[in-house]
């Protein structure tokens, strides 16, 4: 049964953190959910426990993944898809809270993580940590992978764009959203800032692959902004309580993007 993992081996004789791992879903990503799975089992974490909250229309998925026996809630379904993931999200935070777990593992079902994951997260002892994971994107018109990790944006690097905003178009117009003031602007790593394997703080990270200690979720609440996402809302709610969020560049996960198959 994938939802009873780390019952395979006691807390007292591993003596490590139990990590609850859970995501909303949907009938959507069916495509990818033994791919998900797979992923879920090879984690190299005898301490994990998995949950998933299923936020489609009707029950018909909510059945598929009972029958490959995975410990799965049915969610509220709204007509705005990101208030359905908020109320699934705070359906597992609060069967997180119940237990004794101390870390929550986001990852969401469109991401596998490497083996080793977990132990990397843990092993840097902060708060919330993220692994890597990219989403296909367009600059300047042109198709690129683009991390879903922010970081501040220098003044200098402001005032190139406003030199040269023919040469830098989408930039242009992304930072006279935030009417180029620096303490507002965040920007997108890079393809080439994560080649490596660098550990760094960010300022927002998508919930794809991210340890949250027990202390956050215990004081934090995903929620609800009809102006933007839940995942850049969590972060910007993290940073406000002085907690840091971390980005391990060397956990590079696999996201299964679209239509892809099992």
């Amino acid at each position: 049964m994938i939802g009873n993992i780390y019952k395979n081996c006691g807390y007292h004789q591993c003596m490590q953190p139990k990590v609850f791992i859970g995501c909303p879903t949907w009938i959507g990503k069916k495509y990818c959910i033994n791919k998900y799975l797979n992923g879920i089992t090879n984690l190299d974490y005898p301490e994990k426990y998995f949950m998933i909250a299923d936020n489609s229309k009707t029950d018909e998925y909510l059945d598929i993944l009972k029958e490959k026996g995975i410990n799965a809630l049915k969610g509220e379904h709204y007509d705005d898809p990101v208030k359905s993931v908020v109320e699934s999200r705070n359906m597992l935070r609060e069967q997180f809270l119940e237990g004794d777990c101390e870390y929550f593992f986001s990852l969401e079902q469109d991401v596998v993580a490497p083996r080793d994951a977990i132990i990397k997260m843990i092993a840097h002892n902060k708060r919330v940590v993220s692994g890597l994971y990219f989403t296909a994107g367009e600059v300047n018109e042109k198709p690129v992978m683009m991390p879903l990790a922010y970081v501040g944006v220098a003044k200098e690097f402001i005032e190139k764009i406003k030199a040269d905003p023919k040469v830098y178009k989408d930039q242009y117009e992304e930072l006279k959203k935030y009417n180029f003031d620096p303490k507002e602007v965040k920007r997108r790593l890079t393809f080439k800032e994560t080649e490596g394997e660098t550990f760094m703080p960010v300022l927002r990270v998508g919930l794809g692959c991210v340890l949250i200690h027990r202390d956050v979720l215990e004081k934090i609440k995903f929620r609800y902004n009809p102006h933007g996402y839940d995942d850049m809302t969590f972060c910007s709610d993290v940073l406000a309580k002085n907690w840091k969020i971390f980005l391990d560049t060397s956990i590079k996960c696999r996201h299964f993007i679209g239509e892809q198959g099992d």
